[in-house]
């Protein structure tokens, strides 16, 4: 048997795996070491067997590590040092969450089934008390540092709203009035060190809200984007990132973890996983993190880098985890602090090198038009010192002929005193007729630089006109092709609906077990979440069919497989009528 964690001196993450009704123990100082064993199982005595073991809590000092069974709404016991189960403790009905107070003297448990959360006493290990009224699908759980108040999700399955954080009072076990507003269909949740936040994950809207604890609501910018069906999420010991889960959706939403920087409230990292990963913990430093991945393993991941410690730990079958999964001493000097701050720097500095391209590039187009200007101005002054030749060549023509007219004028003087008189007269109508052709001639050269514009227009709009026409063409053979691309996607659809269809009579016909229960449970969980989507509760198919799952939800819990198939199936089937969709042949 594996030595207690704290002797060893390093991690040791405790993964429930529903699928095969274990709990696997990963020693994070052999996790990626060649030839090490990493992985053992918690021993199980066969009186305290484990029942889809699901949510996972260490206590602060790693000496006890607290499992929910979802089958069997109980609360299993592990002691650490011998990893062996201890004790059963009994909760209440289908719990899912579970988590532990700083000081390891509470347990609390988030009972999906009946919407209470149970309070266990760990010295006595007996539930102490049992708060109603919590939710309609309590999911996630969490306590602040100090242990004074307890915050719980409510999935709000059956109601079909938004979801909501409710927030309990430990010191009396009660219930506040006043509840938190989040995403859609909300599940893991972390509190930072300091108590003052609260961080959710929403599945349903692929967001993280962020909780303000000292008023009890979301704060101005606290929903951040992260990516399809964000699930479990952990705050790092410093408070400084926040690690999500996201299972993903497909190619175009793959699945992985999202690091948040929270001074900011901005994305770090989105660490790619391709495991469906579900629950994330992190270790007592904050140097490595652990992902839970619905594929049967387990990827460590190192804080300072997001790389893989190692390939991923193969553990159970579905290995469901949700909670601070992750006790014992640290396997690496802490670092989230300090990489969070040189990311921080770094951004900075990018930012600061980016401006100061953009500077280089105005400086550079300021410099490109200088030229330009001075290249054109060198042809203005040449142009000018052609024409100012020109202008001394014909002064000094003008000189000679003014010389020659002073010797006719000279001679002609006796003339000119008898021309004098009509030489006024003349020069009276000379300037009239001067002044009219000036006027015209500013007309005439106004009137060019109108034409010439007007012609420029034309030949640009010439130009256009073309342009439009090619786009005109091309628009309309996309719109052919898009056409033709909508009828081949609607074929297709239409195929795989019918083939969807064939799997689900098979489900429901097949010879019922655990994993045609389970399977059974999830096709009529998907048919129903799109008609409460669609068509809404006040349907009565609906209602009816919310019912029936309810009923196969408690058979499968109480191990009644085939009377679990029936109701499910009739869920289904009446979530599809509601749907308008064709509905499975009628056979039991």
């Amino acid at each position: 048997m594996t030595a207690a964690p704290a002797a060893i001196g390093a991690p040791f993450a405790y993964i429930s795996n529903s699928g095969s009704n274990s709990v696997s123990v990963i020693d994070g100082a052999k996790v990626g070491v060649p030839g090490a064993t990493a992985v053992t199982n918690v021993t199980v005595d066969s009186s305290m067997p484990f029942n889809m073991p699901w949510g996972v809590a260490v206590n602060a000092t790693s000496t006890r590590s607290y499992v929910t069974n979802y089958g069997d709404s109980s609360v299993s016991v592990i002691d650490t040092a011998t990893n062996r189960v201890v004790a059963k403790v009994h909760v209440g009905y289908l719990p899912i969450g579970i988590a532990v107070n700083a000081a390891g003297t509470r347990a609390y448990t988030a009972n999906s089934g009946d919407g209470t959360v149970s309070v266990i006493d760990t010295a006595t290990l007996s539930v102490v008390a049992t708060i109603p009224s919590v939710g309609d699908f309590p999911y996630g759980i969490a306590v602040n540092p100090a242990g004074t108040y307890v915050y719980v999700t409510d999935w709000a399955f059956i109601s079909s709203r938004t979801g909501l954080v409710k927030v309990i009072d430990a010191s009396s076990n009660t219930l506040l009035s006043r509840t938190v507003p989040v995403g859609n269909s909300p599940t893991g949740i972390g509190v930072s060190p300091s108590g003052g936040r609260v961080y959710v994950a929403n599945t349903g809207s692929g967001n993280v809200s962020v909780i303000d604890t000292a008023t009890n609501s979301v704060v101005s910018g606290g929903t951040l984007l992260v990516g399809t069906s964000p699930t479990g999420i952990a705050v790092s010991p410093s408070g400084l990132v926040v690690y999500v889960a996201r299972q993903g959706g497909g190619v175009s939403s793959p699945g992985g973890v999202s690091s948040i920087w929270t001074p900011t409230n901005t994305i770090l990292a989105n660490v790619p996983i391709a495991n469906s990963p579900f629950g994330v913990a992190t270790d007592p430093a904050g140097a490595r993190f652990f992902v839970g991945n619905q594929d049967g393993t387990v990827s460590v991941m190192d804080a300072s880098t997001n790389a893989a410690v190692g390939t991923p730990v193969t553990v159970g079958n579905t290995p469901l985890v949700l909670g601070a999964f992750v006790g014992g001493t640290p396997s690496a000097p802490p670092c989230d602090d300090q990489l969070a701050s040189l990311r921080q720097q770094l951004d900075a500095a990018n930012a600061t090198v980016a401006s100061l391209q953009d500077q280089v590039t105005r400086l550079g187009n300021q410099v490109t038009q200088l030229g330009n200007q001075i290249t054109q101005l060198r042809a203005d002054k040449a142009a000018l010192q052609t024409q100012l030749d020109s202008a001394l060549s014909r002064l000094t023509a003008a000189n000679d002929t003014i010389a020659s007219l002073n010797a006719t004028i000279t001679n002609l003087g006796s003339q000119i005193t008898q021309l004098r008189a009509e030489k006024a007269a003349l020069q009276a109508q000379l300037d009239a007729t001067q002044s009219r052709l000036t006027a015209a001639n500013n007309t005439i050269a106004s009137l060019n630089s109108t034409i010439t514009n007007l012609g420029n227009q034309v030949t640009q709009l010439t130009a256009d006109k073309a342009s439009l026409q090619v786009q005109l063409a091309s628009l309309q053979n996309e719109y052919a092709q898009l056409k033709s691309d909508l009828a081949a996607a609607n074929a297709t659809i239409a195929a795989q609906n019918q083939a969807l269809t064939s799997f689900v009579n098979h489900l429901f016909g097949a010879k019922a077990d655990v994993y045609v229960a389970t399977a059974a449970r999830d096709a009529s969980y998907q048919a129903l979440s799109q008609a409460v989507t669609r068509v809404g509760v006040a349907n009565a198919r609906v209602r009816e069919a919310q019912r029936e799952y309810r009923d196969g939800l408690n058979d499968l819990a109480a191990g009644h497989y085939q009377r679990a198939v029936v109701h499910f199936r009739q869920s289904y089937l009446l979530a599809e009528q509601s749907l308008g969709h064709q509905t499975l042949s009628s056979r039991r």
